[in-house]
């Protein structure tokens, strides 16, 4: 670990709080996540011929977002800063326009079929903005099917320092699967990649508090 990682770890955590446990795509392609406590960065170790098959996409991905603008595939969004004004008390997920479009109008269509159904008491349609808790987004980016029903998405965390020459916001949310070919050749190690994210926490239903709608079962 590079001296002084714990210090960028430990403020990366105070400033964006919640996103322990959520994958980082560092500049050499390789993924890793804060530790609970937000001290350290551990590296993700993921084996297997899917893994194998997987690395050289991430390394691609890497050297594209290190690269201003990227493509809309490839950067879904931005982390602000935790702000108390929010029902949430994490750091906030910013979606790109296209990105928050595609989830409202998938949302349209499970409300018209009758998959979703608001939470009792909930008189309105739930909030499709561009902003919501980094729990949320990350469970509404993960759960996305698209037009041709497979996974489009799937987040993880770059930081990249503002300067004058990227005068963005430091923390960016972008597609692992932007650069991939044939998907479902790494479905295995997606799957596992979610099941991770859910033993650290990452994926809590706890943690999102924006409880509005419900699944229905199938008709």
């Amino acid at each position: 670990m590079a001296h002084g990682s714990g210090d960028v770890a430990a403020r990366l955590s105070e400033i964006y709080k919640g996103i322990e446990g959520f994958y980082f795509l560092n500049r050499s392609g390789r993924l890793g996540y804060l530790s609970s406590d937000g001290t350290r960065m551990h590296a993700e170790r993921l084996n297997g011929i899917a893994a194998d098959r997987a690395s050289p996409f991430l390394e691609a991905l890497a050297g594209a977002v290190e690269a201003s603008p990227l493509d809309a595939d490839q950067e879904l969004g931005y982390l602000l800063p935790v702000d108390d004004a929010h029902v949430w008390k994490t750091a906030t997920l910013v979606l790109h326009d296209h990105v928050a479009s595609a989830l409202k109008d998938a949302f349209d269509r499970d409300i018209s079929k009758g998959r979703l159904s608001l939470a009792e008491g909930d008189r309105r349609v739930p909030d499709m903005a561009a902003e919501r808790g980094l729990h949320r987004g990350f469970e509404d980016l993960l759960n996305h099917i698209g037009s041709f029903g497979t996974q489009p998405w799937f987040p993880v965390l770059h930081v990249r320092p503002v300067t004058t020459e990227n005068p963005t916001h430091p923390v960016r949310v972008v597609n692992l699967l932007a650069l991939m070919k044939d998907v479902g050749r790494f479905a295995d190690i997606l799957a596992k990649m979610r099941q991770n994210l859910s033993e650290r926490g990452a994926l809590n239903q706890a943690s999102r508090v924006e409880h509005r709608f419900t699944l229905q079962d199938e008709v």
